[in-house]
């Protein structure tokens, strides 16, 4: 299994996949999601509150 570079894992997630750059994981067991700015990332965005996602 392999996490994305810059992704964020959210509490509780059950990773059984991989999951690409750039993505929030949540769920049991876990979804990829795609971040909101698919353009080029800031660093604002790397602290993004997986919780949006629940």
């Amino acid at each position: 299994m392999v996490i994305g570079a810059h992704s964020v894992v959210g509490a509780q997630a059950v990773v059984v996949n991989d999951a690409p750059a750039y993505s929030v994981i949540t769920g049991i067991p876990a979804v990829a999601r795609r971040r909101a700015h698919a353009a080029e990332p800031t660093a604002e965005a790397f602290y993004t509150d997986p919780a949006i996602y629940i």
